[in-house]
């Protein structure tokens, strides 16, 4: 039995970083496959909604990719400090979360941390996000970023 609950934790620790990935680096579809057909999608950073069912979290993701991800440079979600508490085919999750990008606008860096809050679901031997609350503390800026340094100016072998 513990194996199989560490194994669980093991799988549902892979599901918050697939997440991540695809968020940065995928499509809508690619996300909202993460999430079971009943799931629910709470961003308590953009106001006091909720997003219901696949085919809405798909559309709510379709528009950030449309609105923030395409106007970002260099965007990492990185999760950790997960709390994972498994009972069965259900389970909750709690992480903190860290965000930085490059702002394509104005070329400054932003860090943003905050806490997704996960109810999950193992759905056909597969956890998938059941309830996905997204918190945002604060975003800070940064006026220096790597593109803006100067090179380190190390010359190789072939380079002479």
């Amino acid at each position: 039995m513990e194996n199989s609950i560490a194994q669980d934790v093991c799988d549902i620790e892979n599901l918050i970083t697939e997440y991540c990935h695809r968020l940065d680096r995928g499509s809508a579809g690619d996300v909202v496959d993460l999430f079971t057909d009943d799931a629910t999608l709470v961003p308590e950073f953009d106001g006091e909604y909720e997003v219901h069912g696949r085919a809405e979290i798909k559309r709510f993701f379709q528009h950030y990719h449309d609105h923030f991800r395409a106007n970002v440079r260099h965007l990492q979600h990185m999760t950790n400090t997960s709390k994972i508490q498994v009972s069965g085919d259900i389970a909750s999750a709690h992480s903190y979360l860290l965000a930085t990008f490059v702002s394509a606008e104005t070329g400054s860096g932003v860090t943003v941390t905050g806490t997704y809050i996960d109810a999950l679901k193992k759905e056909r031997r597969q956890w998938k996000f059941f309830r996905r609350t997204i918190q945002v503390h604060f975003a800070s800026t940064h006026s220096d970023t790597i593109e803006q340094l100067e090179p380190m100016g190390f010359e190789g072998e072939s380079s002479s």
